[in-house]
């Protein structure tokens, strides 16, 4: 089950930011005051945080039991994946991507160091299956959206699949 949860971690890297992108249309449409740069921060604000997260991660992994700094940088992802599906303020939005790209940035790094416990060859194979899993769960989710024509308030609670990898690293790591 640890393998199968350091698979699953890859997830977080490969949708977390990404996701939303399909319904910023839709998106935008509720913010009709906005300009086109202020929309695409949604998107790019992840981007600019997970920068952070990973310098903390850096900073703090020497001091912080990798399980915990990874339950931490999965947590705030879940929230601030979520939170922006209940909100109505574009500025408490772009905290809670900010929030979702810190996270990501926190437990990033970490799921390499718990990959490299494993043989040489193992390593290899587990790279591989991540990006693979990561890419179909992303081209899956994509896809979901497109089908269901899911509004931007439901495609934010998609994030709620970090969940199932947050109890995973919780119990099996």
């Amino acid at each position: 089950m640890k393998k199968l949860t350091l698979l699953l971690l890859g997830i977080i890297n490969v949708i977390g930011i990404g996701l939303i992108s399909p319904v910023m249309t839709d998106f935008a449409k509720d913010f009709p005051t906005l300009s086109d740069t202020s929309i695409a921060m949604v998107v790019t604000t992840p981007a600019i945080t997970l920068l952070l997260g990973l310098a903390v991660s850096a900073w703090l992994v020497n001091n912080v039991q990798r399980k915990n700094l990874l339950l931490l940088g999965i947590s705030c992802a879940v929230i601030g994946g979520i939170l922006p599906a209940f909100l109505n303020n574009f500025n408490l939005i772009l905290i809670a991507r900010g929030l979702l790209g810190f996270g990501m940035g926190l437990g990033m790094p970490l799921q390499t160091t718990f990959f490299a416990e494993y043989p040489e060859n193992e390593r290899a194979t587990l790279f591989g299956l991540n990006t693979g899993l990561g890419a179909l769960i992303s081209t899956s989710m994509l896809f979901l959206i497109a089908l269901l024509t899911m509004t931007w308030r439901n495609t934010f609670l998609l994030y709620g699949l970090f969940v199932i990898v947050l109890l995973c690293v919780l119990f099996f790591i």
